[in-house]
């Protein structure tokens, strides 16, 4: 018994493709349109594509100059605010007083209790 099966008779993929001269330049022309619309398509993309990086980077730079204009405003009010003649002036403010004269506690070491 042969049980091989053969598709050589079934398909057939024998065709022959004509091609004239007048086909030949139709085929160029449309290849070099159908590349130009494709060139054109892809520099559009790429020109937005430039363009809106280019916005972002503007907005990223005027942000950093923003935040060292106020990284400089907050070292100037820092500056202000830890000053001593500052600092007095809210002492003051809040109640507290210039001391006079200062006392101190003398402690001696036989009033304390001794841990052996």
């Amino acid at each position: 018994m042969n049980n091989t099966l053969s598709l050589k008779n079934i398909v057939s993929l024998d065709y022959k493709i004509k091609i004239d001269g007048m086909s030949i330049i139709k085929m160029f022309l449309i290849a070099g349109v159908l590349s130009a619309f494709l060139l054109v398509i892809f520099y559009v993309i790429q020109y937005e594509n430039a363009m809106s990086l280019g916005f972002e980077s503007r907005n990223q730079e005027n942000r950093i100059a923003f935040l060292e204009q106020r990284n400089r405003d907050l070292k100037v009010t820092f500056t202000n605010v830890t000053s001593l003649d500052n600092i007095e002036k809210v002492a003051l403010d809040s109640g507290f007083e210039k001391v006079g004269n200062v006392t101190y506690v003398e402690v001696l070491e036989s009033s304390f209790a001794k841990i052996k």
